[in-house]
């Protein structure tokens, strides 16, 4: 496994872990699933970028009936990251329920169970991933996910060569500057 992939497992396995983690304290669960923010983790390495999104359901979905596929698809299609000083051109993405990508120590439920009994997703969180293929490592980011998601707030982690950045981005500050 190359040092890219490397970095974006470990920054996902962490922010996947954070769920478990919040998840299995009722006391900091409000802090873990809360509507209107979600968790971007980016790595940078040797001109590939992957993100990766965990938001709750109600914030990333267009309505209740939309699949996981249609919403692969439309978080595929539209343009959500604006990068500075490269060319970039998406990869891959993907958009998952978080729990389903999770092994959860506790549960035994087959996942197709799951599927059909949700008991109310406007409490899931779902994670979306995306990679980028750029001629360089870019400078900047500027996230366009707020046009379509109703997310307020996004908790950034960035790491790249140089280090690791956080911020908090809003529709109105939504530029991270990439380590």
């Amino acid at each position: 496994m190359n040092r890219m992939a490397t970095l974006a497992q470990a920054l996902l396995v962490g922010a996947c872990s954070a769920v478990l983690v919040v998840g299995a304290n009722p006391a900091q669960a409000a802090r873990a699933h809360v509507h209107g923010e979600g968790e971007l983790s980016i790595a940078v390495e040797n001109g590939q970028v992957d993100l990766a999104l965990i938001a709750p359901a109600a914030d990333v979905r267009a309505d209740r009936d939309e699949s996981e596929q249609a919403m692969t698809v439309r978080y595929g299609e539209a343009e959500l990251f604006v990068f500075t000083d490269a060319t970039c051109q998406l990869d891959a993405s993907n958009v998952v329920l978080a729990d389903e990508e999770v092994s959860w120590a506790a549960s035994d439920e087959d996942p197709d169970d799951r599927e059909e009994g949700r008991d109310d997703e406007e409490h899931s969180d779902y994670l979306l991933t995306w990679t980028y293929q750029c001629s360089a490592d870019p400078d900047r980011l500027s996230v366009e996910l707020f046009e379509q998601t109703s997310l307020e707030l996004l908790r950034v982690q960035a790491l790249g060569e140089s280090g690791v950045v956080t911020a908090e981005l809003t529709a109105g500050n939504r530029e991270v500057e990439l380590p």
